[in-house]
């Protein structure tokens, strides 16, 4: 008796999950919607001095999270929309937050670098 009722929670429990291919894309939608109007992107890097050095998006701006988050953004505009992006999208998405607390409404997060297409790679 326990081990059928056992079995029919247990196949409701496997009922009840989803494959991955059910799961929505988490692709980031910026560029197909709020940024397609633009004709001016600046890109801004906020991966560390060595990182950079290696490799990085043709035309960027080099602004390490760590100056964005102590306010050291002089050089960003305001007007201008800004596509920021590092290597895996854990920076990207905290120098967002904090850019957008400083007064860029314009400031998007792109995530990692896979994320990133069309774009002129310097190495």
């Amino acid at each position: 008796m326990y081990i059928s009722i056992f079995w029919i929670f247990f196949l409701l429990f496997l009922g009840s999950c989803t494959s991955p291919s059910d799961i929505p894309s988490q692709e980031p939608n910026w560029t197909s919607q709020t940024l397609s109007h633009s004709s001016s992107i600046l890109y801004v890097d906020v991966r560390e001095d060595d990182e950079w050095a290696l490799w990085h998006i043709d035309g960027a701006i080099h602004l390490k999270l760590w100056d964005i988050e102590s306010g050291k953004v002089s050089t960003l505009p305001k007007d201008t929309p800004l596509a920021i992006y590092c290597r895996s999208g854990r920076r990207s998405k905290i120098a967002v937050d904090a850019l957008q607390k400083l007064g860029y409404p314009q400031a998007y997060d792109v995530g990692g670098m896979t994320a990133l297409k069309n774009v002129t790679i310097i190495r």
